[in-house]
């Protein structure tokens, strides 16, 4: 009994340590933060929690403690914001900190859940909601970056947004304000997502060798390839040396090309990387 005794032990002793991350190394796995909760007039709450919680975790705490709804509550330590998927200890070091809660009005939240629920969601919803840049965001994040387009005006002028639609949907560069057509990090992002966007870019973009080469031989940009017929009928389009022979090119231009300006497309440099191999379409 005593031999089976000292086994149970050893096997729960063994399963202790694995179950605790090595970077923990002599911190129990359930160590507990004591966090001070504040609003605008000062402190709200105490809340104590395994420093392994995640961000919905604390955040139910807090609804515990004074009655806060979740889908209400942003926390932020310092100028981090605690999102619902992160662990308490991506923003936490120690066993201590300050968070500050901002209340998210109730109207927000109910056009969150509203323009989630279904893609039509955010077009129909009225335009005060589409003024809202977390109704908006969560829309873009939900269905895709297309649904810019049903964005107030200020929003499609806003370039944390805008980065966000056109990474998820090149095309979305379309409704994008103007001068963000003409910004190069926010025309790169949509172009390597969808080289089509690249006909939705500002005329000086378009024009930039530099720019357009950066662009086709970005590697999702060069993705977009057309069939091998006529090959070398189609490529002679994208020169203006006629004694340059493309027949055998094995692969159609990038797509973003067709959108180039026309001295750009004359450019062998800019057209040869267009055509370099890229990998397959699907």
């Amino acid at each position: 009994a005593h031999v089976f005794a000292q086994s149970l032990l050893g096997n729960f002793t063994q399963r202790s340590s694995e179950a605790c991350p090595p970077n923990f190394e002599r911190r129990p796995c359930q160590m507990v933060a004591q966090l001070v909760v504040n609003g605008i007039g000062g402190k709200l709450c105490e809340v104590a929690i395994r420093i392994s919680a995640s961000g919905l975790q604390v955040k139910r705490e807090v609804h515990k403690a004074i009655g806060v709804p979740v889908k209400d509550q942003r926390l932020f330590v310092d100028a981090v914001e605690l999102k619902n998927s992160m662990m308490l200890s991506d923003v936490v070091q120690g066993g201590s900190a300050s968070l500050s809660l901002v209340r998210r009005p109730a109207e927000y939240s109910k056009w969150i859940l509203a323009v989630m629920s279904r893609p039509e969601g955010l077009r129909l919803a009225p335009s005060s909601a589409r003024e809202i840049h977390e109704v908006v965001g969560a829309a873009i994040k939900q269905w895709g970056g297309r649904l810019l387009k049903y964005a107030a005006d200020a929003l499609r002028a806003d370039r944390r947004l805008v980065l966000a639609a056109v990474t998820s949907d090149g095309m979305a560069l379309q409704y994008a304000a103007e001068a963000l057509r003409a910004d190069q990090e926010v025309v790169l992002a949509a172009v390597t997502q969808q080289g089509a966007a690249l006909q939705y870019a500002g005329d000086a973009l378009r024009a930039n060798r530099e720019f357009v080469l950066e662009a086709v031989r970005s590697r999702e940009c060069s993705e977009p390839r057309l069939k091998r017929a006529r090959v070398h009928v189609t490529a002679m389009q994208y020169f203006n040396d006629v004694e340059m022979n493309l027949v055998g090119v094995p692969t159609m231009p990038s797509n973003a090309l067709h959108y180039a300006a026309a001295e750009v497309r004359a450019d062998r440099e800019v057209v040869m990387a267009a055509m370099a191999p890229g990998p397959p379409p699907f």
